[in-house]
C-alpha cells in the first residue's frame, strides 16, 4: 500500500514492506526478518527524519535492513521530519541487546562526532531519557555464543568492536568509552582469555588498567597490548588500516594476544600503575584456578597523605565519626560539609580553598527543618555544591525512591560522584541507616562494607565520613565505645567522637576528639558551641583526650603496702563484725585496691561468714577477726565460706 508521510524518504522505505497500517505515532508492518503473520514491525519518523524501526519480536535492524534491501545508513534522511531540514545528521547507529537479542537501548553518533542514547518506549517509538535502562557490553548476544577457547578482544568503542568482528574475531565494548567499565560486565567474561586493545592516549592506557584489574580474578587471563606505530589518540582501526594487503591481520592480533605479559591482576595504587603480579598462563582447557596475587615493595611508590581537613581528615579514605545521640555530631559535620562546599577555611586553619561539592546521606534528620536550616548557620549561601542523596529509583512509576543500601547501591553513589565531578566529601549519617540486612556486630559483614567504601574514597580521591552511635559499655577506651564490630574501627584510618565538655559549666561545649590516628600524629582536641540561629562556633585546642571524655574518674589508688592496709583492717573490724560491703566501701574511700585488701584479710587471719547480726532481716556477708566471732550475739553457718561480694 501506499503511505503518506509528509517525507519522501521514510515513505519509500514504507513501500519495501506489507501490510502496512497507520497508527497514531507511525505505522505496524509485517517485519520482513521473520515469518510475522501479525504486523509486529513498528515504523515512526525521528526528530532528523530518519526512518525509526523496532520489531517487538527482537529482529535487529541489520537484519531488518537486510530482508529489503538496504543498508542501515539508508535510513538515515537529510531532508528532515516533514521536509525540514534536520539540526543533526545521524551517521551510524549501535544497538546494545540483552543475553536473548532484544533491544534494550542504542547509542546514536551525529556527524561532528556528537552522542545521544535512547530506548525503545514501549510503544512502538523513543524515549531519550534511559532512566534505569540497563547497562550491557557492546555484541552481548555474540559475545555469549562465542567459543570460549577464542580471544575476546576488549576495545574503546563501537566502531573498532564493529570491525574486528568483521574480521571474525570476537570483540567487546562498553557504552560511555573510556573510564566507564562496570563490575557488573564481569560475568560474561568468566573463565575467557581476554585482550585489552587501549587507545593509543592517557585516558585509553587508564581505561585499560581499569578494565584488567576489574577482570581479575574472574577471566581465565587479561592481556593488555599496547599497539605499535601509532600517534596520540589513534586506535586499533588506525593500526589496521595501516597494515598492508598482505597482512594477516586477524592472527596478527591473535599472536600479539598469546605473546603479551598476562596482566591478570594489574593492580593500582594512588594513580600510579604497576604490573609486578605474576600468574601461570593457563592452558585453553584448563578450567581457572585461584591463585595468590602478589605485588613487589620496589615496585610501589611512595605518596603523602592528602587531607580534606588538615591533620583531621584524609582524602581518599575511609573516617569514623561517633557520639551520643543529641551531642552534636551530626551538627559538625553538616558544619564541615559547610566550609567545603564554600571554600572557606577549614576549623583551627587559615587558608581558604577552591569550593568542592558535598554528598550527604541523612538518615535522621529532616532535610528541610534541619540539615537546610544547619548549612544556612555555618555559612552556606546556595552554591550548587551541596547534595542530598535521597535514594534509589529501582521503578519508573514509584512515588518514592528505595532507601540508599550499602550492600548493593555503592555503584550508584559511584555513578554521581563521576556525574558531580568535583565530590570532596560523602557524608553517611548515620551509618546504620544505610547498611540493609547486614550485621553490624559481625566483622565479616562489616568488612564488606568498609572495604567497598574504602576503595571508592581511594578511587576518587575523597573524603568519606561515616557517622555511628556509641554503645552503652561506660568505662572502656573509646576505642571500644563505637557500636557494633571492632572492624569498623579498624578499617577506619581516622576515629572522631564528639561529646560534652565534662568540665564545662554551662554543659554548651562540645568536644571533638581523636579516638583513632593511624596516618599521622593524634591531633588536639577541638571545642565548639552551637549558638543562637543554627549557628555552629568552632573554638580553640582543649587539653583533653578521647579517653578523658569517656571513661569516668575513679579515685587515685593508694599504693600501701599489704602490712599498712592489714594494720587499717584489723582497726575496722577490732570491735566487732563489719559488713563486706561496708568494708568495700571504705577502703575504696581511702584509694586502696581490692586485690591489696583481699590479701590483706587473709594474712591478718579475718574470716568471712553469711551472719545474721540483731537487726539484720536476713544473712548478710560480715568480715571479723577469727577470736571475735565467737561469743557474738549472732547466728553463723557452721562452715566458712569464701566472700564473693
Amino acid at each position: 500500500m501506499t503511505a503518506t508521510t509528509g517525507n519522501g524518504h521514510v515513505a519509500g522505505i514504507l513501500a519495501k514492506l506489507e501490510a502496512v497500517m497507520p497508527t497514531g505515532s507511525g505505522w505496524d508492518a509485517r517485519c520482513p526478518a521473520h515469518d510475522d503473520k501479525n504486523p509486529s514491525l513498528s515504523v515512526s519518523v525521528g526528530d532528523d527524519g530518519s526512518a525509526l524501526l523496532y520489531c517487538h519480536a527482537g529482529c535487529k535492524i541489520d537484519s531488518i535492513c537486510d530482508a529489503i534491501g538496504m543498508k542501515k545508513s539508508d535510513l538515515f534522511s537529510r531532508e528532515g521530519k516533514n521536509g525540514i531540514k534536520p539540526t543533526k545528521t545521524i551517521e551510524t547507529i549501535y544497538d546494545y541487546c540483552d543475553e536473548s537479542g532484544k533491544l534494550l537501548r542504542q547509542k546514536i553518533r551525529y556527524a561532528g562526532k556528537t552522542w545521544s542514547q535512547r530506548k525503545p518506549d514501549g510503544f512502538g517509538g523513543w524515549s531519550w531519557k534511559m532512566g534505569n535502562a540497563r547497562d550491557v557490553l557492546y555484541r552481548l548476544p555474540e559475545l555469549i555464543k562465542a567459543d570460549p577457547n577464542e580471544w575476546v578482544f576488549v576495545v574503546e568503542g563501537e566502531k573498532d568492536a564493529d570491525l574486528l568482528v568483521q574480521l571474525e574475531l570476537v570483540a567487546t565494548t562498553n557504552i560511555g568509552g573510556a573510564g566507564k567499565w562496570r563490575d557488573e560486565y564481569n560475568r560474561h567474561l568468566r573463565g575467557c582469555k581476554v585482550c585489552i586493545l587501549p587507545d593509543h592516549d592517557g585516558a585509553g592506557r587508564k581505561h585499560a588498567e581499569q578494565v584488567a584489574r576489574s577482570l581479575s580474578g574472574i577471566a581465565s587471563a587479561v592481556k593488555v597490548v599496547e599497539l605499535q606505530g601509532l600517534t596520540e589518540k589513534q586506535d586499533v582501526s588506525d593500526y589496521i588500516s595501516k597494515q598492508g594487503d598482505n597482512c594477516d591481520v586477524p592472527d596478527l592480533l591473535i599472536g600479539l594476544a598469546e605473546e603479551a605479559d598476562v596482566r591478570a591482576a594489574l593492580t593500582v595504587r594512588n594513580g600510579k600503575s604497576m604490573s609486578s603480579t605474576r600468574q601461570v598462563k593457563p592452558e585453553p582447557n584448563d578450567e581457572f584456578k585461584p591463585y595468590a596475587v602478589l605485588t613487589c615493595i620496589d615496585d610501589v611508590e611512595e605518596q603523602d597523605v592528602e587531607w580534606l581537613w588538615d591533620g583531621m581528615i584524609p582524602l581518599g579514605m575511609l573516617t569514623m565519626v561517633t557520639g551520643d545521640p543529641g551531642y552534636g555530631k551530626s551538627y559538625a559535620c553538616v558544619s564541615l560539609a559547610a566550609h567545603i562546599c564554600s571554600g572557606k577555611p577549614m576549623p583551627g586553619t587559615t587558608i581558604s580553598t577552591e569550593p568542592a561539592s558535598c554528598i550527604y546521606l541523612a538518615g535522621e534528620d529532616d532535610v528541610a527543618r534541619t540539615i537546610k536550616k544547619r548549612m544556612r548557620g555555618s555559612g552556606y549561601t546556595n552554591n550548587g555544591k551541596f547534595h542530598l542523596l535521597d535514594g534509589i529509583q529501582r521503578k519508573h512509576d514509584a512515588e518514592y525512591p528505595d532507601n540508599f543500601n550499602l550492600e548493593g547501591d555503592c555503584r550508584y553513589l559511584e555513578d554521581i560522584i563521576k556525574e558531580i565531578g568535583d565530590v570532596k566529601m560523602v557524608v553517611i549519617d548515620t551509618l546504620d541507616c544505610f547498611v540493609g540486612t547486614s550485621d553490624t556486630n559481625n566483622a565479616t559483614e562489616t568488612r564488606a562494607i568498609t572495604t567497598q567504601l574504602s576503595r571508592l574514597a581511594e578511587r576518587y580521591n575523597l573524603a568519606i565520613v561515616a557517622v555511628r552511635h556509641l554503645n552503652k559499655k561506660s568505662g572502656d577506651k573509646a576505642i571500644h565505645r563505637v557500636a557494633g564490630s571492632v572492624a569498623w574501627v579498624g578499617a577506619s584510618r581516622a576515629c572522631f567522637v564528639v561529646a560534652p565538655d565534662p568540665d564545662d559549666e554551662t554543659k554548651e561545649q562540645r568536644l571533638w576528639a581523636c579516638v583513632k590516628m593511624n596516618i599521622a600524629r593524634q591531633p588536639d582536641t577541638l571545642c565548639f558551641r552551637i549558638g543562637n540561629g543554627y549557628r555552629l562556633e568552632w573554638g580553640d585546642t582543649v587539653d583533653k583526650t578521647a579517653d578523658d571524655i569517656l571513661t569516668p574518674q575513679r579515685p587515685e589508688r593508694s599504693h600501701k603496702t599489704i602490712d599498712e592496709v592489714g594494720e587499717w583492717l584489723c582497726r575496722l573490724v577490732s570491735n566487732g563484725p563489719v559488713r563486706a560491703s561496708d568494708v568495700h566501701g571504705a577502703a575504696d574511700v581511702k584509694g586502696y585496691a581490692d586485690k591489696t585488701v583481699r590479701r590483706a584479710k587473709d594474712r591478718c587471719g579475718i574470716v568471712c561468714r553469711m551472719m545474721k547480726l540483731d537487726g539484720d532481716e536476713r544473712k548478710v556477708w560480715y568480715w571479723s577477726l577469727a577470736k571475735l566471732v565467737k561469743g557474738v550475739g549472732v547466728q553463723a553457718d557452721q562452715t566458712d565460706q569464701v566472700d564473693q561480694a
